[in-house]
Formats: structure tokens, sequence, C-alpha cells
């Protein structure tokens, strides 16, 4: 299972496509076979209205083929910043 991990505070947050693709070519073939899954580590605040993010198609040829980014799962992980930040001071 290949798991990326996206940190951002904006809704929404595209995704482009040519920066997957750049990391796409440096993953080995085996991983490549398996499932993909993005998550997005944000804000607590904003969890419960965090759509599934739009990935952008590049306007650059890149080297992966037809492989389709947009078919990735998406999941969110929410944090709530203040009470970390709190538990290590």
């Amino acid at each position: 299972m290949l798991v990326l991990f996206e940190m951002t505070v904006d809704t929404p947050h595209t995704v482009k496509e040519e920066r997957l693709a750049s990391i796409w070519a440096e993953i080995p073939e085996e991983l490549k076979e398996t499932p993909h899954i993005l998550v997005f580590v944000i804000p607590v605040e904003v969890a419960k209205t965090f759509p599934k993010q739009p990935i952008v198609p590049s306007v650059r040829k890149t080297s992966v083929g037809n492989h389709d980014f947009g078919k990735w799962e998406q999941y969110v992980l929410a944090v709530d910043a203040q009470r970390l930040w709190e538990s290590h001071s």
C-alpha cells in the first residue's frame, strides 16, 4: 500500500498531478500495483467540511503513462494543533 501525507490548512486544497507524477517516478514498481491513498492532515476546525480534493491535470507531459491519480482514495486526519502543542510545553 502506498500512503502519501499532505499537510494543509487550506480548503479546498487542489493537488497538482505534476507533483504526484514526480513522486510516482521514484516509487518502486511493486508499490505501483498496490492501493494508493492520499491522507490530508488538516486542522480539526475544518475537518467536517473538508471535501474530496481535486487533482489538477498537468499542463506538461508527465512520464506516468495513463495513470489516473484522480482514482486515489482520499482520507482526512484531523489534528487539534492547540492541544498538540500544549501537551508538549
